[in-house]
């Protein structure tokens, strides 16, 4: 199998208020032709983030309903430091709620977590160990 992933699925309560905190909230576009009142996708540097309701999912999985808490943190990576801080605003602003405030963390990393409004954590993070080009993508290591 190859090292790769394509796609990730957050459980959410609340597939309208989803959509308001990523789309209204964050200027996020709906990506793909199909459209889905159990699910909206987003592309994120190549990657599809799925928001798919909690329910649905977790029946079609044979899977009791998650609680939406840490299990799965999807990770956005900045290209500058400063971009780090902008974003947390931004994310408070659109209902979201910050759980760890932006600070230096372990490795040179300066980083924030936070919630949507679903109760899915995220990580907002600078990290000078993983340059990114002017596109925002993630450069291969070294």
């Amino acid at each position: 199998m190859d090292q790769r992933l394509t796609m990730l699925m957050l459980g959410v309560d609340d597939i309208v208020q989803i959509r308001q905190f990523y789309e209204e909230g964050l200027g996020w576009k709906p990506w793909g032709a199909r459209q889905s009142k159990t699910s909206v996708k987003y592309m994120v540097g190549g990657v599809v983030i799925a928001m798919i309701d909690r329910d649905y999912v977790a029946r079609e999985a044979g899977l009791t309903s998650g609680s939406g808490t840490v299990g799965i943190v999807p990770v956005v990576n900045l290209a500058l430091r400063g971009e780090v801080d902008t974003v947390a605003k931004m994310i408070v602003s659109a209902g979201g709620t910050v759980t760890s405030a932006p600070r230096d963390r372990d490795g040179g990393l300066y980083s924030f977590y936070f919630t949507d409004p679903a109760g899915n954590p995220w990580e907002v993070v600078w990290n000078p160990n993983m340059p990114m080009d002017e596109a925002g993508v993630l450069q291969q290591s070294r």
